[in-house]
């Protein structure tokens, strides 16, 4: 039908017929309990504007009555076809001040039905700004109205309306106006300085006749010429003529002046222009910051399609720069413990690895592979940088489902062992942390990452290194548990076979480890994951810890016994203890302390022992 009344009007000049049946559906009221009706006339409505928009718009004053109907479509096809009529018009190269007006009743309208009270409602007129984002013209100001009603749509009750909120603003960031002058990234920092710059330079520029002096040279001005004026008449013409250089010299003044004040206004203007342009594009990006953390809370929705939506708007805002999308993106880090039972579930758990290879895991194709290795090894290790447990936990999955999946090369693994085993003191301990972290959560899928390289483990972590930084060697004795995978993580290898023995040089090394006596508060750490990397790989752990244990008490009470004497002797000639006694005391007491920590420890790990 649409198609026919185009052709009728186009082709044949009559578009007498379209008008009629459009008047008529305007006065048309519908039965509550009649569905094919208004879904009838909304596919109609909806065709005939992407058709013949002309034909449409002269009759729309009459069919926006048809948006206090009852029938939810009927809305729906009369915001649409405000959405298509906009186009029309902003394709129109001779746009008057009507089709001004036009188009902005049209938004009103839009913008209106965004608090619809109906969600399919509410979600047509979303969707339908989303297509006006593909516009060539932009519409700033619109733009900015519809991010604010988008970021109020992310709270709307429907799952369908806070999806394609989302979806309307990754829309709105893709297709932003503010490439113009610095390119299309979005920092707030950067813009903020920009803003702050272009204020600083406004007010130093001085606006034109606002210099000093340029008061009472004018008065002085109008009284030279009022004398002039009130010379006597019987002046001679030799006087008159003597005043004629002054005169030229004053013309050339004022049109040096005229000249400079017309660059300074020019400036000035040029200059508003630019901070006015700077305010929009910071309030944009204000809009998006506020949208951050209800998007991060949308992560955890229990419709998969609206989380899938929200990490799509994380990487969007990563590639525009936008510092809000950090907190998004380590967020999704806990997806990766999705319930893959559905194929929902699966597609969470896909889509979480796509986006983390797009952010981290994948280099420019202008890099050659070793340069890739590089740029990957380096992003891992900086997803290290400053996260909590539960982050590092949630991390350990991603990666160990991405070694399974065998998504990451040899060479990047051996890149990292680089920066692990690198002795030059231009590393930082964050980074050769970081290498030793990433190769323990790849080591939970594929013991062998580890096993090749137990020498390098055994010089760095084991080592001097790890002697001076405690935490390094904690994250190398949990690398080294990786070796026997547990039961969860039981694969198809025989694991009593790959037990050492007691006098082997990485357990003779984690037992020196415990034995160390160091006042620094992660020493507890490193012999809490020490002894559970013996109980992991020795074959009798049991009788090595015993061992550890009988060195440990006996240095401890051996210290005990040599101060008890000395103490008591010199509590009758001393009335307080010097400086170098309770130091001694303070150390003695740390060793117990940790001597109580390895037993307790120790207790917990034979009993497990014993289950297994």
């Amino acid at each position: 039908m649409a198609e026919f009344l185009h052709i009728l009007a186009e082709q044949y000049d009559y578009p007498q017929l379209s008008d009629e049946i459009l008047r008529e559906l305007s006065n048309k009221e519908f039965n509550s309990n009649d569905s094919k009706g208004p879904k009838s006339v909304s596919a109609f409505l909806i065709k005939l504007s992407e058709l013949a928009p002309r034909l449409v718009i002269k009759q729309m004053t009459l069919l926006v009555k048809q948006l206090d109907s009852e029938a939810y479509t009927l809305r729906c096809a009369i915001i649409e076809a405000c959405g298509n009529l906009i186009s029309d018009l902003s394709k129109q190269e001779d746009r008057n001040e009507n089709s001004k007006s036009q188009i902005n009743g049209f938004f009103d309208i839009l913008e209106e039905r965004f608090l619809d009270t109906n969600p399919y409602c509410r979600c047509r007129s979303i969707q339908t700004y989303g297509k006006l984002c593909d516009l060539e013209q932009k519409f700033p100001k619109r733009r900015q109205m519809a991010a604010s009603l988008a970021v109020q749509s992310l709270e709307d009750k429907s799952s369908n309306v806070r999806r394609n909120a989302i979806k309307l603003l990754g829309k709105l960031v893709a297709t932003h106006p503010f490439s113009a002058m610095h390119g299309g990234q979005l920092a707030y920092s950067e813009w903020k300085q920009r803003l702050q710059a272009a204020e600083v330079e406004l007010k130093t520029i001085k606006p034109p006749g606002a210099s000093p002096g340029v008061a009472e040279e004018n008065a002085k001005k109008d009284s030279d010429v009022d004398n002039v004026l009130l010379d006597d008449a019987m002046t001679k013409e030799a006087d008159i003529n003597s005043l004629a250089p002054p005169i030229e010299k004053q013309k050339e003044d004022a049109i040096k002046r005229a000249a400079e004040d017309a660059a300074t206004a020019e400036m000035m203007t040029r200059l508003e222009l630019t901070r006015k342009y700077y305010i929009e594009a910071v309030r944009f990006i204000e809009v998006l910051h506020d949208a951050a953390p209800v998007v991060c809370q949308l992560l955890s929705s229990k419709n998969k399609s609206e989380i899938i939506e929200a990490m799509d708007f994380f990487v969007v805002l990563d590639a525009y720069k936008i510092e809000a999308a950090r907190c998004g993106i380590r967020r999704m880090l806990r997806l990766i413990w999705t319930k893959g039972n559905s194929d929902e579930g699966k597609g969470v758990q896909a889509h979480l690895i796509d986006c983390y290879r797009g952010l981290f895991f994948s280099a420019p194709d202008t890099f050659s592979e070793n340069d890739a290795a590089n740029y990957i090894a380096h992003n891992m290790i900086s997803l290290t940088f400053g996260s909590t447990p539960a982050e590092l936990t949630s991390l350990e999955q991603l990666m160990s489902t991405m070694m399974k999946s065998e998504l990451i090369s040899e060479l990047v693994v051996t890149k990292l062992w680089q920066v692990y085993g690198m002795q030059k003191q231009d590393i930082s301990k964050t980074q050769r942390r970081g290498a030793i972290i990433v190769l323990g959560m790849m080591a939970t899928a594929e013991p062998d990452v580890v096993v090749k390289e137990m020498g390098t483990m055994l010089r760095i972590g084991l080592g001097v290194l790890g002697r001076a930084d405690l935490p390094l060697a904690k994250y190398t004795c949990i690398a080294l548990q990786r070796i026997n995978p547990s039961r969860r993580q039981k694969k198809e290898v025989d694991t009593a076979a790959s037990r050492l023995p007691n006098n082997h040089a990485v357990l003779t090394k984690l037992a020196e480890i415990v034995e160390i006596v160091s006042d620094n508060k992660e020493w507890f750490g490193v012999a809490e994951q020490a002894i559970s990397a013996i109980y992991t790989l020795a074959k009798y752990p049991d009788t090595l810890c015993s061992e550890i244990l009988r060195r440990k008490t006996k240095s401890v009470f051996q210290i005990r016994a040599t101060e008890i004497p000395d103490s008591v002797d010199n509590e009758a000639t001393l009335p307080s203890p010097p400086p170098e006694e309770a130091l001694e005391k303070q150390r003695a007491s740390l060793s117990l302390s940790q001597l109580l920590f390895i037993v307790g420890h120790i207790a917990i790990k034979q009993i497990v022992h014993l289950e297994l």
